[in-house]
């Protein structure tokens, strides 16, 4: 099998990536192991906004977000309840988030949403076109629209990159199956750095735990409500489509977790969660759990590194894992990135 570009990896920056090759006029091949249904992006909140607090991922999120809702609303994935993020005030506003934001105070927040609970030192900074994705829904879509325009999908797991001269010339199939190609681009998440290795580069990542639970809070408590990122209790909150529900999700200092998607949450994490929620939303503290998920992200050990590099050897290898759960947003924007040949995410030369 032959392809101009090879994308090991079928989440929701692999398919991004697919999409934009295809685009370019590419012949593409995506490799993936599962579907959209065990990817691991289908376990993602899937959260979007114009805008990271962090700053890091600003104008990457800024530049993928209208093509993603874009992406989502044609398959009524694409959930408009706005996303208000919280932090203390003390810290320090990146300005990429200035444009088609809102800044309130803590007072403002409780008389706009009150079923939320905010301290004084707290603000909040909303946006009114962001919200969630179905991310189930989104990626299976997502790959029906790539397949009918020519791309390929092999379920199978990439088992080895194979170099040429010092060039990509291709990966070989745990199955058996060659496929070869002058660009291969990696996004398999936590398994990037086994595959890295086999064509000589380094790529360490590493695993994190996070926890979500379902809670039956009611809908004239879910009404009006919007996404909220906490960045001050670590939390976060959305709606579903359920409107008795709310998802709230929590990033745990827990590391070397397997890689695996569990539909399922231990008594432990459940408690975790509530005890970290119940100052922002006070009815979560004992609202019934109707379910919950225990899922991971990926990350560099050294937050310095970036995620995305292109490198100068083997030339044509693009590795692109390790966005710490934050590249669902920025998807769209990786994906040209990773499709460059000269500029990293740092927009330094490889």
């Amino acid at each position: 099998m032959n392809a101009d570009t090879v994308i090991v990896g079928g989440g929701i920056v692999g398919l991004c990536t697919a999409a934009a090759a295809v685009h370019r006029g590419d012949t593409v091949v995506v490799v993936d192991p599962g579907s959209a249904a065990t990817a691991v992006s289908a376990a993602s909140g899937g959260l979007i906004r114009r805008f990271d607090l962090g700053g890091r991922l600003g104008d990457l999120a800024t530049a993928g977000f209208d093509r993603l809702r874009e992406s989502a609303q044609t398959c009524a994935a694409f959930h408009r309840t706005g996303a208000l993020t919280l932090q203390y005030s003390s810290q320090a506003l990146p300005t990429h988030i200035r444009a088609r934001t809102m800044l309130y105070a803590a007072r403002a927040m409780r008389q706009r949403w009150p079923q939320i609970t905010v301290p004084p030192n707290v603000i909040g900074v909303f946006e009114d076109g962001a919200g969630w994705v179905d991310a189930p829904v989104l990626l299976a879509t997502a790959r029906t629209e790539l397949a009918d325009r020519g791309v390929e999908f092999v379920t199978d797991r990439v088992d080895r990159l194979v170099v040429d001269q010092r060039r990509i010339g291709g990966v070989v199939t745990g199955g058996g199956r060659s496929i070869t190609a002058s660009r291969v681009v990696v996004a398999a998440g936590s398994s990037t750095t086994g595959l890295a290795a086999t064509a000589g580069v380094d790529h360490p990542l590493r695993t994190r735990r996070i926890g979500y639970c379902y809670l039956r809070l009611g809908s004239d408590r879910t009404a009006g409500l919007p996404t909220i990122v906490d960045r001050v209790s670590g939390t976060w909150v959305r709606p579903c489509r359920d409107p008795e529900l709310v998802l709230i999700g929590r990033r745990q200092e827990i590391f070397g977790v397997p890689a695996e998607i569990r539909h399922e949450i231990s008594d432990a994490d459940v408690h975790e969660i509530r005890t970290a929620i119940a100052q922002l939303l006070p009815e979560a503290a004992d609202a019934p759990l109707v379910g919950g998920i225990t899922a991971y992200d990926v990350a560099r050990p050294d937050p310095a590194d970036p995620p995305l590099r292109h490198c100068v050897e083997p030339r044509g290898l693009t590795v692109v894992a390790g966005w710490n759960g934050a590249g669902f947003k920025a998807a769209p924007a990786i994906a040209e990135l990773a499709l460059g040949d000269r500029v990293s995410v740092e927009g330094e030369e490889s």
